[in-house]
């Protein structure tokens, strides 16, 4: 089953949005088994293709491509553009879900164009088969899949920005929805992540300190609503009923050598940590104490949580300041009474691209503890830490 899922009043004279979301759907009923995301979408007869290409931009004719046959792209930021007669269109993956978790962020061409028999020229995202790498090694490397449980429905999306303007202004308008693959400064807070190999290592295993645990989007599963599903958030709670103090999750990277090819945005997500200042070599005591103390959320980077506060009572409610480029899902209080655990979900998919809201939800009384989380369309999100009562 295939719909468009977003499409916010598109003009490109003015007004409303150009973003929507193509959404493909299938349900999994077999063991071992994964799917792939291959979708495009045909367009005119003749256009030129452009793409922040490695290192520089580049532009082709596509009229001479063979007939059926894909031509994957290593466009930077995962971003490929057409330029039609009256605009042009560009085409690009959601940002994070779309990458399993990897150790090396090495662009293996996520965008494509081929060329139909009639003529047209197709436009498309692209899951790879095989790891495709084009470094020189001595081994082939495992290449992880998207599993697929069965009774799940695999989402597969495709994202398309269409203008009137040029290559251009496709391409700053596609990249304001990840903020040009920056994390945003926040007042009040400064940005960390962490598991860079390196090639030295401290062993802290024998610390007294037990934080918790790390965030990444593993396993990879298109039908999650949240990345945080399977065993990031049902850990997390656990290990939170079963404490008598927080327990927290930091957001993590994993990840060796880098070179200029790469594309990191999409396999990175970041902690956004509660300081006046940033520290220094000879002193990260308020780090470290911002972190024992949870003042901390975690962010794909496109949702910002800037400000949060947990009242307690009869009825508690979490209250957020949230701020977001892709249009939204849902917003969520997750709590626990220390054995069952429910979630007040706040549907938000009425809201429309790059906006701010306060956001109120409450959650029932004699609570242990209570979290936030926040999901936009493409499964990009951020979530607070859980806070005690």
């Amino acid at each position: 089953m295939a719909e468009v899922r977003r499409f916010f009043g598109l003009s490109l004279n003015g007004g409303g949005s150009p973003l929507f979301n193509y959404l493909y759907t299938n349900n999994s009923i077999a063991l071992r088994q994964a799917f792939l995301n291959v979708t495009d979408v045909d367009g005119s007869k003749w256009f030129e293709i452009t793409e922040k290409a490695l290192p520089c931009l580049v532009s082709k004719r596509c009229a001479s491509a063979e007939y059926g046959r894909i031509v994957p792209v290593r466009a930077r930021n995962r971003t490929m553009v057409a330029r039609l007669e009256a605009g042009s269109i560009a085409v690009f993956p959601p940002p994070h879900s779309f990458f399993f978790a990897r150790q090396l962020e090495i662009n293996l061409g996520f965008v494509y164009y081929k060329q139909n028999e009639d003529g047209c020229i197709a436009l498309g995202v692209r899951h790879s088969e095989q790891s495709e790498y084009y470094e020189t090694l001595s081994s082939k490397r495992s290449w992880a899949c998207y599993n697929a449980p069965p009774g799940t429905m695999q989402r597969m999306a495709t994202y398309f920005y269409l203008s009137s303007g040029d290559f251009e202004a496709s391409y700053a308008g596609t990249m304001a929805y990840t903020r040009g693959d920056c994390f945003k400064r926040l007042d009040g807070y400064k940005t960390m992540t962490n598991h860079f190999h390196m090639a030295f290592s401290e062993i802290w295993a024998n610390s007294k300190y037990f934080m918790g645990m790390g965030f990444r989007y593993m396993p990879a599963d298109l039908s999650f609503k949240r990345l945080g599903d399977g065993r990031n958030f049902s850990t997390l709670d656990d290990m939170n009923n079963w404490s008598d103090h927080a327990k927290y999750i930091m957001g993590e990277v994993d990840t060796y050598k880098k070179t200029y090819e790469y594309d990191l945005y999409g396999d990175f997500n970041i902690n956004y940590v509660k300081l006046p200042t940033m520290p220094t070599v000879d002193d990260c005591s308020q780090l470290v104490s911002a972190i024992k103390n949870g003042e901390m959320f975690v962010t794909t980077g496109e949702v910002l949580i800037k400000r949060y506060a947990v009242e307690g009572g009869s009825v508690g409610s979490i209250i957020v300041d949230l701020e977001w480029t892709f249009p939204m899902e849902f917003c969520e209080a997750v709590y626990s009474d220390g054995e069952n655990i429910g979630h007040n979900i706040v549907d938000m998919s009425d809201r429309a691209p790059f906006g701010e809201e306060t956001i109120s939800i409450g959650f029932p009384g004699g609570m242990k503890w209570v979290r936030f989380t926040a999901l936009d369309c493409a499964m990009n999100g951020a979530f607070t830490q859980p806070v005690f009562l």
